[in-house]
C-alpha cells in the first residue's frame, strides 16, 4: 500500500493544514485518521484515537502514528512520556502534580493500581488538605458513628437513643 504524504491531493480532496497544526483531508477527515484506517484496512471504531510518537502534528509517516484504543490509554501514553523524559522510570516513577517532580510509586495511595492519571502523592494530598483547611474537626470517630446510624435507622427511629453522647464517654 502506497500512503502519499507529500501530495497536495488524496483521494481527490486537498491537503490543508488547520490552526492546531493537524493536517486534514478535506474539510472534516484528519489525515493521521485516515493513514491509520487505510494501515488497519477499516475505519477506526468511536473511542479509538491516534497518537502521533515525536508529538509532530505534520509528521503522519505510518511509523509515527500508534491507535489507541481509547482516550484513557492515550493520556496513559503523554503519562508515561513525561516520566521518561524527567529522567525516571515509568515501572517505578510517578509523576506529582502537586510538587511538580517524579516520586517513587510507594509514595502515592494507588500504586498497585496506578492508571497514570493519579495527581498527587499522599505527602502532597496532605499537604493540599491542610493548606485548604480540609478535614479539621470534620470527620473524626463520633461523626463518622453517627453517619453510620443515620444512613441505617428509618426516619420513624428515635436517633437521639442511638447517638453517641460526649458526657456518657467517661464512663
Amino acid at each position: 500500500m502506497r500512503v502519499l504524504i507529500d501530495a497536495d491531493v488524496i483521494d481527490g480532496k486537498r491537503i490543508y493544514t488547520d490552526a492546531n497544526g493537524y493536517q486534514k483531508l478535506g474539510k472534516n477527515t484528519y489525515l493521521h485518521r485516515y493513514i491509520a484506517e487505510k494501515a488497519l484496512g477499516r475505519k477506526l471504531k468511536g473511542k479509538e484515537c491516534v497518537h502521533h510518537l515525536d508529538h509532530n502534528r505534520s509528521n503522519n509517516n505510518r511509523d509515527n502514528l500508534v491507535i489507541c484504543p481509547n482516550a484513557s490509554y492515550h493520556q496513559l501514553i503523554h503519562a508515561k512520556e513525561r516520566i521518561v523524559r524527567m529522567g525516571g522510570d515509568p515501572t517505578l516513577h510517578h509523576y506529582c502534580n502537586y510538587h511538580r517532580e517524579l516520586h517513587d510509586k510507594t509514595e502515592f495511595s494507588f500504586n498497585k493500581t496506578w492508571s497514570g492519571l493519579h495527581n498527587y502523592c499522599r505527602n502532597g494530598t496532605n499537604e493540599y488538605r491542610k493548606k485548604m483547611g480540609l478535614n479539621r474537626n470534620k470527620f473524626g470517630w463520633r461523626a463518622r458513628m453517627n453517619q453510620q446510624y443515620r444512613r441505617v435507622f428509618k426516619k420513624d427511629t428515635n436517633r437521639d437513643i442511638c447517638k453517641i453522647n460526649p458526657e456518657e464517654e467517661t464512663l
